[in-house]
């Protein structure tokens, strides 16, 4: 069974999406799913399928879209994987030779420890700050926070449901795994920060506002 990869799409370049999913051989399935773009992209590969939003949901719930139709279709292993050209597919093979050989719920990306190159100061301060605030809040342990390159097992994919519709979905899914107490992995990679990826990825302001979200999903367990 190939390993099914989920891909959020919101108004991404065609040419950098095209590249993107163009580097991925016939062994692996590709979920697109258009949050509600405006553009229309024409997606030809014999290996992806495009599902289409009509409005704009958030990539937490594109992701939840994709995963859903790749459980509903047999997938065994299911990974997610950016859009816009930070993630490198010889990252996204070794992290899947790990899931294999090992069988963890799941295997995450982190970009520390590895040679990311390209990333802005501010933006290395504030993820480095939001990694020991999120281990503190979520209790769990990790070198990295909201990296969006990762691979769940089949157990992982059915038990993990994510809530959050927009970019708090990464804290919701971490959160899930010390719930559900899930095997987990980390994988150093490489992420490449061209000025367009900066220029398309969250500001510093709404990486502070995860902050308080990832309050209210650690409350929200609670209840």
């Amino acid at each position: 069974m190939p390993l099914f990869v989920v891909i959020a799409v919101f108004n991404e370049l065609p040419e950098v999406l095209y590249e993107v999913i163009g580097q991925f051989s016939s062994n692996y399935f590709l979920v697109i799913v258009d949050d509600g773009s405006a553009i229309n992209y024409k997606i030809t590969q014999q290996n992806a399928v495009l599902l289409k939003q009509t409005t704009n949901q958030g990539q937490g719930a594109a992701i939840r879209i994709g995963i859903d139709y790749a459980l509903k279709n047999g997938a065994s292993y299911i990974a997610t994987f950016d859009a816009d050209g930070q993630h490198r597919y010889v990252d996204l093979q070794k992290m899947e030779t790990i899931t294999r050989a090992n069988n963890y719920d799941v295997v995450m990306g982190s970009r520390f420890g590895s040679t990311t190159t390209g990333m802005p100061f501010m933006k290395k301060m504030v993820l480095k700050g939001g990694v020991l605030f999120q281990n503190t809040i979520l209790g769990i342990h990790l070198t990295d926070a909201h990296n969006g390159l990762r691979i769940f097992n089949k157990n992982a994919a059915q038990k993990i449901i994510i809530t959050e519709n927009r970019m708090a979905h990464a804290s919701d899914i971490i959160y899930q795994i010390k719930l559900h107490k899930l095997t987990y992995f980390e994988v150093p990679i490489q992420v490449e920060y061209s000025p367009y990826a900066i220029k398309k990825g969250q500001s510093i302001f709404n990486s502070l506002a995860i902050l308080y979200l990832i309050f209210k999903i650690r409350f929200r367990r609670f209840r």
